[in-house]
C-alpha cells in the first residue's frame, strides 16, 4: 500500500489500485479538492485495514474505491466491497453505487463503466476521437497478440496513443493529447 500524508481538512479517502487509477482521478477533480489518495494495489488490500489507525482516520467522512474490473467483474467486485468491511464502512451492493448518510458517503467504481471487463484505459480508448481510434487502431492491426486480455489490449493501446503523441506514456496526459471526453 503506498498512502501519502493525508492533506490537511481532507474528508474524503480515495483508495485507488494503482497510479494510473491515482492520476486519473487526480485530472477529474476540482483543482483544489482536498481528497486523500491511497494505493491499495490488488493485492495488498488487506492493508486497508491500516488506515483505521492513521492519525487522520477520525476526520475522514467519504471513502471512495476505485479500480479495474479486469477480466473478471464479480471478483473486482468482491475485492472493493471487502475494503468497507475492513474499514467499518456500510458496504455498496453493487459498482457504481454510492451510500449517502449522515456519517458521510461511500461509493465504489470499477472501471471502464461499472459493467465491463477492462480498465482505465478501456474507458479511454472509447473516448478517443475518430482520428486518433483509426491511426492507433492501423497500428495494432500490423502487431501480433497486442495484448493477451481487454484491460491489457488497452492500456497497451493507450501506451502507443500517448508515445505516438508526445512520447508520453501516462493516462493523466489523454487531455492534452486528444480532448478525451468531449
Amino acid at each position: 500500500m503506498k498512502k501519502r500524508p493525508c492533506p490537511a481538512g481532507a474528508r474524503t479517502v480515495l483508495l485507488v489500485e494503482g497510479g494510473d487509477e491515482e492520476r486519473l482521478c487526480s485530472a477529474l477533480l476540482p483543482p483544489r479538492a482536498l481528497v486523500w489518495f491511497v494505493v491499495v494495489g490488488r493485492t495488498s488490500l488487506a492493508e486497508t485495514l491500516g488506515l483505521r489507525k492513521d492519525a487522520a482516520w477520525p476526520q475522514i467522512r467519504n471513502v471512495g474505491v476505485v479500480m479495474d474490473a479486469e477480466e473478471d467483474v464479480p471478483a473486482s467486485l468482491a475485492l472493493a466491497r471487502s475494503c468497507f468491511s475492513m474499514l467499518g464502512r456500510a458496504v455498496p451492493s453493487e459498482a457504481g453505487e454510492v451510500l449517502r448518510g449522515d456519517a458521510g458517503n461511500d461509493g465504489l467504481f470499477l472501471l471502464p463503466d461499472n459493467v465491463a471487463v477492462g480498465a482505465a484505459e478501456t474507458l479511454l480508448r472509447r473516448t478517443a476521437l475518430p482520428e486518433i481510434t483509426r491511426c492507433i487502431d492501423g497500428l495494432f492491426a500490423c502487431t501480433p497478440n497486442p495484448g493477451t486480455t481487454v484491460a491489457r489490449r488497452d492500456k497497451a493501446w493507450v501506451n502507443a496513443w500517448l508515445s505516438a503523441a508526445r512520447g508520453e506514456g501516462r493516462v493523466d496526459r489523454v487531455a492534452e493529447h486528444g480532448r478525451a471526453g468531449d
